[in-house]
This record gives C-alpha cells, sequence and structure tokens, in this order.
C-alpha cells in the first residue's frame, strides 16, 4: 500500500512540473516577464533565477519518475517557494498577475495555494510514507492511480484557466 501511495504521489508530481516546465522552457521571454512581474528579485537576477527555477524543475521530473525521495523534497521545497511568492503578492494586493504555472495565464488566487498546499502535503505523506521495496504490482496500482490523478489535477487547472480567463473576458482585457 505504502509503495502504491509513494509511487503515485512521485509520478503525480512529476506530471505536475512536467506541466509546468514545458510553459517556462517553450515560452522563457515570457516566464521570465511573469517572474519579473512577481517584484521579488531585482532585474539583474531575474534571468539566472528563471533559469534556475526550470533547471530545478527539470531535475525533479527526472527524481520523482526514478522514484527517488530527493525528487520529493525538491518538488515539496519548489512548491512553497512559489506558494510564498504568491501569497507575498496577494498580500501586496497584487493578484492580477499571471502565476507563470502553464500555459493559459492564471491569476494568483486562494485556489492557486490550496492546490500547491495540497500537492506539498502529497508529497510530504508520501515522503514519511516511504517504501521498502518496488513489485510489479505496486507499478502497476501506482501507475492507474497516477493516471487518474493527474487527469483530476489537470481538469482543475483548466477550470482555474477558465475562471481567469472568464473575469479577463468579462474586464475587457482578453
Amino acid at each position: 500500500m505504502n509503495e502504491a501511495v509513494y509511487i503515485t504521489s512521485s509520478w503525480l508530481l512529476a506530471v505536475v512540473f512536467a506541466l509546468a516546465v514545458r510553459h517556462k522552457v517553450t515560452q522563457f521571454i515570457r516566464f521570465k516577464a511573469t517572474l519579473q512581474a512577481y517584484e521579488l528579485l531585482p532585474q539583474s537576477l531575474v534571468a539566472p533565477a528563471a533559469g534556475a527555477l526550470a533547471g530545478l524543475e527539470l531535475v525533479t521530473i527526472v527524481l520523482l519518475v526514478a522514484l527517488q525521495g530527493a525528487g520529493i523534497v525538491l518538488a515539496v521545497a519548489l512548491l512553497a517557494l512559489y506558494a510564498m511568492a504568491m501569497l507575498i503578492n496577494m498580500a501586496r494586493g497584487r493578484s492580477e498577475i499571471d502565476c507563470g504555472c502553464g500555459d493559459e495565464p492564471t491569476e494568483l488566487s486562494g485556489w492557486l495555494l490550496l492546490r500547491n498546499v495540497s500537492l506539498i502535503v502529497i508529497g510530504i505523506g508520501a515522503w514519511m510514507l516511504g517504501f521498502a521495496e518496488i513489485t510489479f504490482a505496486g507499478l502497476v496500482v501506482g501507475l492507474g492511480c497516477t493516471v487518474v490523478a493527474a487527469l483530476l489535477y489537470m481538469t482543475f487547472e483548466q477550470i482555474l484557466a477558465n475562471r481567469s480567463l472568464h473575469t479577463r473576458l468579462w474586464l475587457g482585457e482578453a
């Protein structure tokens, strides 16, 4: 049981980061602009930080797919960093900026914070459970559960993106 939970959690987090890093790599200029919009770094550090974040996400994906505990630790750390950046800007009253999470611009919201906190809890729970060995049955169950969890995650992400698009359309900005 612990094995399937660990596998599902690791691979779900790998999917989450794969969806996010695709945007960062394919639209790097837009990602740098998003990072700058957070106003947490001096301009001179934005490009190096954007590259470092994309690189760390790629390393995280590899470690998570390989079921390495370091991947979960790195995923949790990155999710916590992103949640803090969102929280700081929301506290500043700057929720209209893009979260930088994916292709469709999505405004900062309590829902995004809840998403990140939920993913952090999943990661911490899996890391604490751990597992003794990988079995074929655990891999099959883990893969099946990962597919279901990833589809649920992508549905939630689409709902958040549609919510932001609806707001922009309502305000005449899109």
